[in-house]
């Protein structure tokens, strides 16, 4: 949970990076594809090797579109479970922290597989509702990501052959309607889709870094400090500066009449900062179920650093 959730906006930058990037290496694969076809000027209308690689191209950049989307909906419930929506969750495994990140791992990707089978409506509705905030995909957006995902499924499902599940799918964005006859999915179609694809994703991207944007690792460094009690003897900002946008904390140079608990904790915090003297006796001062035990295994078993 910690650690997802100090890296939830580094996470969700690179994995749309990653996207972005692996669709600029496609469009290269295309056009080198329609060069050879050029070149050759074969007798065929379509030639059938160019057909085939496309529609490959096509299964591959909806996959790296699907992962992307499966990504962000990782990153944020592994940040905030709270956000999980399966009805089916057995809440207790959760409140047992030693079966806390496997469990909760388990119910994440679950919770992804299931939302790779929904229509984009309700895709649509699901990251909007994790990300607490409307993402901007319009009507004719979403229209065109069901006519995307229905040629997908038939070429991977269907033979590429047109089929009524294709029909009622992809709607009126869906040109070919004769049922049996082998889809064709041409060049200039393939880049409409794939721009369609990138600015759904940019706009995802963009909405979930927004709304979780103060969610640097300063920030949870502090939430960790404060859940744990210490500031009841010492504000967080008494003790530590932030730096770099909240991507860096310094302590402060003074000394504190900590408890043996207390500078235990301390240490503990410290060793986040500069990984140096773990406190190895820490997790044996608080009683199984305490706050403070309850954060450190939690940060044990996902962990960050400065």
């Amino acid at each position: 949970m910690y650690g997802h959730r100090a890296y939830l906006l580094w996470s969700i930058e690179n994995s749309y990076r990653e996207l972005s990037d692996a669709y600029s290496d496609i469009a290269r694969v295309v056009v080198a594809l329609q060069r050879t076809f050029e070149k050759n000027n074969t007798k065929y209308k379509i030639d059938p090797y160019l057909e085939t690689g496309i529609k490959y191209l096509f299964i591959g950049a909806d996959s790296c579109y699907e992962a992307f989307i499966g990504d962000v909906v990782k990153e944020v419930l592994l940040s905030f479970p709270e956000k999980i929506t399966k009805s089916e969750i057995n809440t207790s495994k959760l409140k047992q922290t030693a079966l806390r990140q496997e469990s909760l791992e388990i119910l994440v990707e679950d919770e992804v597989r299931s939302l790779a089978h929904g229509n984009p409506e309700n895709i649509h509705k699901y990251l909007s509702k994790i990300v607490s905030k409307h993402i901007n995909w319009n009507e004719d957006m979403i229209a065109k990501l069901g006519k995307i995902r229905a040629v997908r499924n038939i070429i991977v499902h269907g033979g590429s052959k047109i089929n009524y599940s294709y029909i009622h799918q992809a709607k009126d964005k869906g040109d070919m309607r004769d049922v049996g006859k082998i889809i064709q999915v041409g060049i200039k179609e393939f880049n409409d889709d794939m721009d369609v694809l990138l600015t759904l994703a940019k706009e995802t991207k963009e909405a979930t870094l927004e709304h979780y944007s103060e969610w640097t690792k300063a920030r949870v460094f502090k939430e960790m400090w404060t859940s744990a009690g210490l500031t009841s003897v010492l504000n967080y900002e008494e003790f530590w500066d932030e730096s770099d946008g909240g991507t860096m904390v310094y302590p402060k140079d003074r000394s504190w009449g900590w408890g043996t608990s207390q500078g235990l904790l301390v240490q503990f915090f410290r060793y986040i900062h500069n990984r140096r003297e773990f406190p190895g006796d820490v997790l044996s001062r608080f009683s199984v179920g305490s706050k403070e035990r309850s954060i450190i295994l939690d940060w044990l078993q996902d962990q960050y650093y400065f």
